[in-house]
Formats: structure tokens, sequence, C-alpha cells
């Protein structure tokens, strides 16, 4: 997916130099970075209600630290059933 068609924000807490290394060679919106453990919901409050980056669009995915994707098409899946399923239903693309 290209870069200009999502909004992606990372959070994190206490990682490793290596870590970041890692995050900073993505293609994200924005890197929330937190040398101590805020937790995840001051984190995650402070990634939905950013006043600098706001959230522009009406779909949002939170992934957890622990979250496993099952299926390398799940962004195409999620598409298409956003597509499938809006009360509009006249969706050519994302």
């Amino acid at each position: 997916m290209p870069p200009d068609r999502f909004d992606l924000r990372i959070g994190t807490n206490e990682i490793s130099p290596n870590t970041l290394s890692y995050l900073k060679s993505l293609p994200a919106t924005k890197i929330y970075i937190n040398s101590t453990n805020r937790f995840k919901y001051p984190v995650m409050r402070e990634m939905f209600w950013d006043n600098q980056a706001p959230i522009t669009t009406n779909y949002l995915v939170w992934f957890d630290d622990d979250t496993w994707i099952a299926s390398p098409h799940w962004i195409s899946d999620l598409c298409q059933t956003i597509i499938d399923n809006h009360h509009y239903n006249n969706f050519n693309s994302f």
C-alpha cells in the first residue's frame, strides 16, 4: 500500500536502540517514543488525540505488541470488507 494511503502511528515504551532504528526505517506518520513505560492506555490516548497529527480517517486498526497477523493479505481483505459493507457501497478503490 502506498504510504500516502495510510496513517501509520507507532507507540513505544522502553525500546532498544536497534528497535528504534528499525522503526525509523518504516513509512510511519509518527513514532511516539517513550523512554519509560507509560503503559498502553496513556500512549494510546496520546496517539488518538494528537493535536499536531490528528486522525483524519473513519477507519482505524489497533495492533498491540502481541498481535499476530494470520494472513499476508489482511489489509486487502480489510479494505474489501469496508467496501462491501459501506452504506454508500459506491467505492471503487482505497
